[in-house]
């Protein structure tokens, strides 16, 4: 029952991200609209959009990318798979998680000390918008650390499958 809860938890918090994501998207959408619109028809472009709409995509990435990979909805190349048996695609699905929590937690990892070396230092993004570094960049300590999770998730999966050929549940 508990394993239940946080797994509900853990899903809605990666749904959470992912609208957020969306929202991002969609103000840069709104806003690049804004800069062609400002530009062209009156001749008085934004100093800002750029500058944000860089941010936004950072966020965008980090924030939908646990989310994609809860659905198994990334891109991938899985032609040899299909010429493997299920329990050697199993294995190698199986490698793939483990290899993805790794590189996930160590990015994780050097993210967060780069974000505190930033926070300590008071670094400053002095462009149209003058921000705190750490501010732009938190988000990438956060959404590897949630990859990391899920590739973990993914990976416990692989698992218990008993040889299935179709993609693990994510129940």
């Amino acid at each position: 029952m508990e394993r239940g809860i946080l797994r509900q938890i853990f899903d809605r918090l990666l749904l959470l991200l992912a609208v957020a994501a969306a929202v991002v998207l969609g103000f840069i959408m709104f806003s690049i609209d804004l800069e062609v619109l400002l530009r062209y028809s009156l001749g008085s472009p934004t100093s800002w959009v750029v500058d944000m709409s860089e941010y936004g995509l950072l966020c965008l990435l980090f924030l939908a990318a646990p989310w994609v990979l809860l659905h198994d909805s990334h891109v991938k190349i899985d032609i040899l798979l299909h010429f493997c048996s299920p329990h050697v695609r199993r294995r190698l699905n199986l490698l793939a998680s483990l290899i993805g929590a790794a590189a996930c937690a160590i990015f994780c990892y050097f993210a967060i000390i780069v974000v505190w070396d930033t926070f300590q230092a008071s670094e400053m993004l002095w462009r149209s918008i003058i921000v705190p570094k750490w501010m732009v960049w938190v988000v990438m300590p956060i959404g590897s650390l949630l990859l990391t999770l899920q590739f973990l998730r993914r990976a416990r999966l692989y698992l218990k499958e008993q040889g299935t050929s179709h993609k693990p549940r994510q129940d």
